[in-house]
């Protein structure tokens, strides 16, 4: 049983499963990324739900804002909605990201409770093109494949996911990618 968000950091293993557990509350099919590279920064996680993905950044008590303004550029190229999760240090931490980012309050004090404090509104900076390149080479063929699109092969992921966008309507190709990243299977690499 975590005591206080003083001694509570962002790695917890109590943290995440919280985290994962509000967020299935939210929406009836969601899958995690975790600690998930996008651009220049990593991400300490990434919801994928069917209509889109949503950055979600912790700041715990023992956490700086030094790599914020990092953080929010990138997942602003790649999340359909963002989130700021933070701990009371941090709990003024609306002033620090863009208004159309949700914050939401951790209080561990009795176990994990998430508190709102503004919720997110839909990232006009985000573009699919970002956020195929998230795909692996065989799930862009996958999506080529399924539309009777030209394989394009020996090109690189940027020219696929360049081609996919001239070709394919945004909407569409999006949920693609979420179908793509719902069905992605780690255990081959186990």
């Amino acid at each position: 049983m975590i005591e206080n968000d003083w001694k509570f950091r962002k790695d917890s293993t109590e943290l995440r499963d919280s985290l994962c557990e509000y967020f299935e509350t939210l929406f009836e099919k969601v899958r995690f990324l975790e600690e998930k590279n996008i651009g220049k920064v990593r991400a300490d996680m990434i919801a994928v739900i069917p209509e889109g993905l949503i950055g979600i950044e912790i700041k715990s008590h023992c956490d700086s804002y030094t790599r914020l303004q990092s953080q929010i550029k990138n997942c602003d190229k790649y999340c359909d909605f963002n989130y700021l999760f933070v701990g009371s240090r941090h709990i003024h931490a609306a002033d620090h990201v863009p208004n159309h980012w949700g914050v939401v309050f951790m209080n561990v004090r009795n176990g994990v409770t998430f508190e709102i404090i503004r919720q997110p509104v839909k990232n006009i900076k985000c573009k699919v093109e970002n956020q195929l390149t998230l795909l692996w080479h065989n799930e862009l063929s996958h999506i080529l494949r399924e539309n009777k699109l030209p394989r394009y092969p020996g090109k690189s992921k940027s020219f696929i996911c360049g081609k996919l966008c001239e070709k394919m309507p945004h909407e569409e190709l999006k949920l693609k990618l979420c179908d793509r990243l719902f069905e992605r299977d780690y255990t081959r690499f186990e």
